[in-house]
């Protein structure tokens, strides 16, 4: 390219007065960046040792040439539009150029013009602090292509991914998390669990975070709850530590899978496991394992408890003359008598082929003649309904917990056996004495 210099008397004049300052022509030429300085037409009046070492161009091709030299036709023009209107404006103008240096080679430089102004206020000069960025602006487009990569990666993973640093903050998200969370990726940057999730979950999470950072050891297979926007979601966690370069800890990453279904499904076989299938009542393993906690309750509190057991009688007759699903009939109906006449926070049972257990709380002996009233009456309503092929008839016993003594559940069930027991001998008494008379 021919280069025809633009000379001026304003050229020489600055020059001469930057070789008249040694201070000041020192400090520009051991810049590090480049800078030139032009007149207000924009022709090149001074430039620094630097310039040639970016650019190629010596200081002497420069002078009096106008930055276009530079111009490599991959700079949008609405940049040097903008850069123009900014400048003339007074303002300092901040953008990058694409630009060519002597020998065609394509570089980026990050540049600062402002404008000059003389005593008089008048716009004389600009001047321009350039700087090469073409390694960082490719190291840059590297960083983002191996995060644009990373991203992808994670989000093939059906797991929640998540990054936090030493402060609880999020820095990553993968998209499986974000979408579960009804969230953007950028909701979740700089924000903590705190600002997400309720106090108490927010503090679990936080918990095993410190946990992980302290050890520097993984902490596998935590099940916990998240409330998310659609609801509370179980999820298995597993966090490790995250470490730099130097194999310093600055963050915990985590991978989270949804056992939401998974729970529900164990849930409900825990809950087939403690539910006799006849019935729909608890069974023998159901009962006990919440009549133990009730107890538990009640000696921390003082309440008493009641403990009723019940026997069908006769179950064996209506087996062997209407069949066993007549029997089976029989025992739903019974079971469905008792769960009528109990409150719904009391535990009732079916602990054997014909026999049921209740355990009220915080209930006294004085409730046992209510209770046992209420059963009579239903199995009495019952058997006098029209058409009936066989009666209903249970015998009763009650036991009575202290929770200021050592009684346990084997000792009440024992005692509600036996009262049961003397029952059920009453009744037979009373009836061989009237079949007599």
């Amino acid at each position: 390219m021919g280069i025809e210099p633009i000379v001026s008397d304003q050229s020489i004049s600055l020059n001469t007065f930057i070789d008249s300052s040694p201070i000041l022509k020192s400090i520009l030429a051991a810049s590090p960046v480049s800078i030139v300085i032009t007149a207000q037409d924009g022709s090149i009046e001074y430039v620094n040792p630097f310039f040639e070492d970016m650019t190629g161009y010596t200081i002497r091709e420069a002078i009096g040439c106008n930055p276009r030299i530079l111009k490599s036709g991959l700079t949008p023009e609405e940049t040097y539009e903008e850069l123009w209107q900014t400048i003339l404006a007074g303002k300092t103008w901040r953008g990058r150029f694409v630009n060519k240096t002597k020998d065609g080679r394509i570089y980026i430089e990050e540049a600062r013009i402002a404008p000059v102004y003389s005593a008089s206020e008048r716009i004389e000069h600009f001047v321009a602090i350039k700087e090469d960025v073409t390694a960082l602006v490719e190291a840059q487009r590297v960083a983002d292509a191996q995060r644009r990569e990373l991203d992808s990666i994670l989000d093939t993973i059906p797991a929640w991914v998540f990054y936090k640093d030493l402060e609880n903050r999020f820095i990553r998200v993968n998209r499986a998390f974000a979408e579960a969370s009804a969230m953007s990726r950028n909701d979740f940057e700089g924000v903590s669990c705190f600002d997400l999730y309720p106090r108490e979950q927010a503090e679990a999470f936080w918990k095993d975070d410190k946990q992980v950072i302290a050890s520097g050891r993984p902490k596998p297979a935590i099940i916990e709850m998240v409330t998310l926007r659609d609801g509370p979601h179980w999820v298995q966690t597993e966090k490790l530590p995250f470490r730099d370069e130097n194999e310093e800890i600055v963050g915990v990453v985590g991978f989270s899978i949804d056992i939401t279904n998974l729970k529900s499904l164990e849930e409900k076989v825990r809950e087939l496991s403690i539910t006799d299938e006849l019935t729909g009542l608890k069974n023998r393993r159901g009962f006990f394992a919440r009549a133990e906690d009730l107890l538990s309750r009640a000696k921390r509190s003082g309440m008493s408890c009641l403990l009723l057991y019940a026997d069908m009688d006769d179950l064996k007759t209506i087996n062997d003359t209407f069949g066993h699903a007549a029997g089976d009939d029989a025992i739903r109906e019974l079971s469905a008598l008792l769960r009528d006449s109990v409150r719904g926070t009391d535990i009732i049972a079916r602990i054997g082929g014909d026999e049921f257990v209740i355990m009220m709380e915080n209930s006294h002996a004085e409730d046992y003649s209510s209770l046992t009233g209420r059963i009579k009456a239903a199995v009495a309503a019952r058997n006098a309904e029209p058409n009936r092929d066989y009666f209903l008839s249970v015998s009763i016993g009650i036991s009575i917990f202290d929770p200021n003594s050592q009684t346990t559940l084997d000792d009440l069930l024992r005692l509600a056996d036996k009262a049961m027991y003397r029952d059920k001998l009453t009744k037979r008494t009373e009836s061989d004495g009237s079949s007599r008379s």
